[in-house]
Protein backbone atom coordinates (compact mmCIF):
# COMPACT_ATOMS: atom_id res chain seq x y z
CA UNK A 1 0.00 0.00 0.00
CA UNK A 2 2.73 2.46 0.94
CA UNK A 3 4.64 1.65 -2.23
CA UNK A 4 1.67 2.66 -4.39
CA UNK A 5 1.19 5.86 -2.38
CA UNK A 6 4.89 6.68 -2.78
CA UNK A 7 4.63 6.34 -6.56
CA UNK A 8 1.47 8.46 -6.72
CA UNK A 9 2.91 11.21 -4.51
CA UNK A 10 6.14 11.20 -6.52
CA UNK A 11 4.26 11.64 -9.78
CA UNK A 12 2.13 14.42 -8.30
CA UNK A 13 5.22 16.22 -6.96
CA UNK A 14 6.92 16.04 -10.36
CA UNK A 15 3.77 17.24 -12.12
CA UNK A 16 3.50 20.19 -9.74
CA UNK A 17 7.14 21.06 -10.30
CA UNK A 18 6.65 21.01 -14.07
CA UNK A 19 3.52 23.17 -13.92
CA UNK A 20 5.14 25.67 -11.55
CA UNK A 21 7.38 27.13 -14.26
CA UNK A 22 4.48 27.88 -16.59
CA UNK A 23 2.30 29.29 -13.82
CA UNK A 24 5.11 31.67 -12.78
CA UNK A 25 5.55 32.83 -16.39
CA UNK A 26 1.88 33.54 -17.11
CA UNK A 27 0.35 34.29 -13.70
CA UNK A 28 3.33 35.63 -11.71
CA UNK A 29 2.86 35.04 -7.96
CA UNK A 30 0.29 32.30 -8.37
CA UNK A 31 3.22 30.00 -9.12
CA UNK A 32 3.74 29.52 -5.40
CA UNK A 33 0.53 27.46 -5.20
CA UNK A 34 1.79 24.48 -7.26
CA UNK A 35 5.24 24.93 -5.74
CA UNK A 36 3.79 24.51 -2.25
CA UNK A 37 1.64 21.60 -3.41
CA UNK A 38 4.75 19.93 -4.86
CA UNK A 39 6.56 20.33 -1.54
CA UNK A 40 3.59 18.83 0.31
CA UNK A 41 3.46 15.85 -2.07
CA UNK A 42 7.21 15.32 -1.70
CA UNK A 43 6.87 15.38 2.09
CA UNK A 44 4.05 12.85 1.89
CA UNK A 45 6.20 10.66 -0.35
CA UNK A 46 9.04 10.64 2.21
CA UNK A 47 6.58 10.01 5.05
CA UNK A 48 5.20 6.96 3.21
CA UNK A 49 8.75 5.77 2.62
CA UNK A 50 9.51 5.99 6.35
CA UNK A 51 6.27 4.22 7.29
CA UNK A 52 6.94 1.46 4.76
CA UNK A 53 10.44 0.90 6.16
CA UNK A 54 9.16 0.70 9.74
CA UNK A 55 6.37 -1.70 8.73
CA UNK A 56 8.82 -3.96 6.86
CA UNK A 57 11.12 -3.94 9.89
CA UNK A 58 8.23 -5.08 12.10
CA UNK A 59 7.29 -7.89 9.72
CA UNK A 60 10.85 -9.03 8.99
CA UNK A 61 13.16 -8.19 11.90
CA UNK A 62 16.87 -8.16 11.06
CA UNK A 63 18.81 -11.32 11.80
CA UNK A 64 20.69 -11.35 15.07
CA UNK A 65 24.41 -10.93 14.78
CA UNK A 66 26.86 -12.96 16.73
CA UNK A 67 29.28 -15.82 16.72
CA UNK A 68 27.39 -18.45 18.65
CA UNK A 69 29.85 -21.19 17.75
CA UNK A 70 32.49 -19.67 19.99
CA UNK A 71 30.03 -18.35 22.55
CA UNK A 72 30.54 -14.68 21.75
CA UNK A 73 27.57 -12.35 21.34
CA UNK A 74 29.32 -10.11 18.88
CA UNK A 75 32.76 -9.47 17.49
CA UNK A 76 34.05 -6.07 16.59
CA UNK A 77 36.34 -5.50 13.64
CA UNK A 78 39.09 -4.26 15.92
CA UNK A 79 38.96 -7.44 17.97
CA UNK A 80 39.03 -9.58 14.82
CA UNK A 81 41.97 -7.58 13.38
CA UNK A 82 43.86 -7.94 16.64
CA UNK A 83 43.41 -11.72 16.56
CA UNK A 84 44.63 -11.90 12.97
CA UNK A 85 47.67 -9.75 13.79
CA UNK A 86 48.50 -11.95 16.79
CA UNK A 87 48.10 -15.09 14.70
CA UNK A 88 50.47 -13.73 12.06
CA UNK A 89 53.16 -12.66 14.50
CA UNK A 90 53.08 -16.01 16.31
CA UNK A 91 53.28 -17.96 13.08
CA UNK A 92 55.59 -15.53 11.29
CA UNK A 93 58.46 -17.98 11.24
CA UNK A 94 56.29 -20.63 9.60
CA UNK A 95 55.19 -18.18 6.91
CA UNK A 96 58.73 -17.02 6.25
CA UNK A 97 59.97 -20.58 5.87
CA UNK A 98 57.09 -21.60 3.67
CA UNK A 99 57.01 -18.58 1.38
CA UNK A 100 60.62 -17.41 1.82
CA UNK A 101 59.86 -13.78 2.53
Amino acid sequence: MYKNLRIIFCLLAVACAAVTVFIFVYFNWWGFVPLGAGCVFAALMFACKRMQASEEKKLNPPASEGDYGQGQKGRSRVNFAQKERTFYTVNKVKYEKRFRL
